[in-house]
Order: C-alpha cells, then sequence, then structure tokens
C-alpha cells in the first residue's frame, strides 16, 4: 500500500508531479497510464525548458511510482530515456541551489532579534525554543512538530528527544537525539525547551504546522537583516550538519545525529563547511564554487597536518604511482587565464615510464634547444620527427 509505504509529503510529490505528467499528455493527445518511454522522453524534453535537472529526475521517479502503483511496468532504464537525460545534463547542468544553511552566527543575530522584538513572551520563548532546538538537534521540520512531551526526557547532560518516525524511518523504529547543555544560556536548547513546555498546555511540543517553521524562520531572518528567501525550515537542520563539519565532525557523527541514510547529502555539508574553513584562501573558494557547475574537484589531505589542496581531476596519492619524473621549467601565469587577474606560478613538468625513455626525451629536448626552437609547435615537430626516424631505424 502506497499510503503506508510512503511519507505523506512524499505520496503528495508523487500525485503532484503525475498530474502534470497527465496534463501534458491530455494537451498533446498522449495515453498517460500505461504509458510510453518515447511520451516520457517527449515530456522530460518539454520541461527542461523551464526546470531544474533534479526535477526531472523527481518527476521520472513519480511517474515510475504511480505506474507500479497501478500495477503497470514502465522502462525507466530505456534508452530513449536515458540518453535524452544525458543529453538535457549536459546542456542545463545539476547544480541544485538549495536553502542556505543557518551557521551559528546566524543564529545568535536571530535570537537577538526575537529578544528585541515587540512579540509576546509566549511567542518569543516558543520560537527560540524551536530553532535553538531544530538547530541543536539537526532536525526535519516534520520531526519538530511531531515531538510530544512524552518524546522529552531532561537528564543532567541535557535532553533526550525520542523521533518516532521519519522520512529515511518510515517503518518507524525510531531513534534517539541527544542534546547538550549549552555554556550560555542565551543560546541553550536545554534551557529554553524547558522553559517553553512549563508554558505549553498542549501535548505538542511545537503545536503549529510544518509549514510554519519555515515562515517563523523566514520572518525572524528577515528581521536579522538576512535574505529571508534564501532560508527555510531545512536551514536549522543543514546549519547543525555544515556547522559540526567545519568543527571537524566525521561522516558517521552527523549522519547519527541527523538520521541520513546517505553518506552524499552530508559530503555536500562538509563540502560547504570546508569553503568556510578556507575562507581567506581565495583560489580554493573560487574552485570550490566553480565546481557546482563545472563538476567536482578533488580534495588532497597531507598527513598530520591541516593543509588541503584542491584542483579538478583525480589526485594521486603518492609520487610512487607514476614513472620518473622531471619538472622542467617554472613560467608565470595569470589566474583562469586572465589578464586582469594576479599572476601566479606555473609549474611544468614530464613523467615517463621508466628512467631510459626519461633520459632519451630529456636528450631530445636538449636538442631541439640547441637549434633555438623556441616556437612551441617547431619543437613539438622537431620532436615527433625524431621520434619518426628512431622508430623507421
Amino acid at each position: 500500500n502506497l499510503k503506508l509505504s510512503k511519507a505523506k509529503n512524499t505520496i503528495r510529490a508523487y500525485k503532484s508531479d503525475f498530474n502534470d505528467f497527465v496534463l501534458f499528455c491530455s494537451k498533446h493527445g498522449m495515453k498517460s497510464m500505461p504509458t510510453d518511454p518515447k511520451i516520457v522522453s517527449l515530456y522530460l524534453t518539454h520541461l527542461s525548458k523551464q526546470s531544474k535537472y533534479s526535477t526531472l529526475k523527481r518527476r521520472l521517479a513519480s511517474i515510475n511510482v504511480m505506474h507500479r502503483y497501478k500495477g503497470h511496468y514502465l522502462d525507466t532504464k530505456h534508452p530513449i530515456i536515458v540518453e535524452n537525460l544525458l543529453g538535457i545534463k549536459r546542456q542545463i547542468g545539476v547544480h541544485q541551489k538549495a536553502k542556505k544553511p543557518l551557521l551559528f552566527n546566524e543564529l545568535k543575530q536571530i535570537i537577538k532579534v526575537i529578544n528585541n522584538s515587540k512579540a509576546t513572551e509566549f511567542k518569543k520563548l516558543r520560537d527560540k525554543s524551536l530553532i535553538l532546538v531544530g538547530f541543536s538537534g539537526g532536525f526535519r521540520r516534520s520531526e519538530l512538530v511531531a515531538i510530544t512531551k512524552d518524546d522529552v526526557e531532561f537528564v543532567n547532560e541535557g535532553v533526550k528527544i525520542f523521533v518516532k518516525k521519519s522520512k529515511s524511518d518510515q517503518s518507524g523504529e525510531g531513534m534517539t537525539k541527544a542534546i547538550p547543555s549549552f555554556k550560555y544560556a542565551e543560546y541553550c536548547p536545554v534551557e529554553h525547551l524547558k522553559n517553553w513546555m512549563i508554558e505549553n498546555k498542549d501535548d505538542l511540543v511545537f503545536p503549529i504546522s510544518d509549514k510554519n517553521v519555515a515562515l517563523i524562520i523566514k520572518k525572524h531572518a528577515l528581521s536579522a537583516g538576512l535574505d529571508e528567501k534564501k532560508y527555510a525550515g531545512h536551514s536549522l537542520r543543514s546549519g547543525f550538519a555544515t556547522t559540526t563539519a567545519e568543527y571537524g565532525a566525521s561522516e558517521r557523527n552527523i549522519m547519527a545525529m541527523t538520521g541520513h541514510k546517505s553518506v552524499d547529502m552530508v559530503r555536500r555539508y562538509i563540502k560547504e563547511a570546508d569553503l568556510f574553513k578556507n575562507k581567506n584562501e581565495t583560489y580554493k573558494i573560487d574552485i570550490i564554487e566553480r565546481s557546482e557547475q563545472q563538476g567536482n574537484f578533488s580534495t588532497y589531505y597531507q598527513k598530520n597536518t591541516d593543509f588541503v589542496d584542491l584542483c579538478y581531476g583525480p589526485h594521486l596519492p603518492s609520487l610512487k604511482h607514476i614513472g620518473p619524473f622531471k619538472l622542467t621549467k617554472v613560467a608565470g601565469a595569470y589566474w583562469k587565464g586572465d589578464s586582469k587577474n594576479k599572476m601566479l606560478q606555473r609549474i611544468y613538468g614530464t613523467a615517463w615510464r621508466d628512467e631510459k625513455e626519461l633520459n632519451q626525451y630529456l636528450k631530445l629536448i636538449a636538442e631541439a634547444e640547441k637549434f633555438n626552437l623556441d616556437c612551441p609547435i617547431l619543437k613539438v615537430c622537431y620532436l615527433r620527427m625524431k621520434i619518426y626516424k628512431k622508430n623507421l631505424s
């Protein structure tokens, strides 16, 4: 049963996505149930003109789920769909513009704004408790509004909150999140929650809808001088993950608190944290930002140090993975090839399978230098000619 196996919001999204597909089919006289891979491919092409790649993937998944629910098979791996998606991916890219994480400095700004607001003390306490607990526990907004008083247990170290069910735990096994007490009471989620539960007479700790969680965050973000359009309910959860990653928390520890089942999203938070960690390293920041549009970069960590290097393409773990090499020259180069940018140092080198091949190459280079072949093209032609003659002999 679809209703029992999926969360309400997920089912709502499936139906909404499929209804859009039905509308497209009815407009063009096509069959939506059961449908054909060619029709799905046409729909995805139509959708790509105004939608993100992630939206296309979600719509495809929704169409597939609704077909299975009705007892029909749809081959979403059909070449006509797969090849079309690859073409769309190359054309529009795959960058997902997610809501900004609410980091601790921004959190402090919001708490200050709430304290100085003209709202009633009851609403102030509710909003501060909601935001501090949501951030400190890495909660989803749906999890926050489902907490009951019976799910909360205050202990000497802080508070334990039992999450009965969540997006990644549809079977309802549940998990317990432990939030420690903070040194400063002004930002302590435990103290605020304790005081709020005394004032709040409802069995639900936060008797509001999950949409209101997002609205409360947006409202106070705007009052704090932040761009409210960039923040939502998820900003608390992503803010927790990004902040803890910045302070060195491991993937496993972050996932244990947030309940993530996949490491992919957690790694995005860690990459975001690296951006803030390297905030004084202009070139690394530029590489991270460009990677969102141009593909992933690789990261190199030097053992026993805080040194982190970034580059496009793969990194070799050590020099033992390449043959004999020699650095040949050093030259100046403008950052990104633009003369308006700073001049940096570019280092050239060459690597070969064995010492013999390396020495032969260096000998050829030395011969080319004797003829004063400054032009790189002439130098290459000369080298190729020599190699060709050698192969003939």
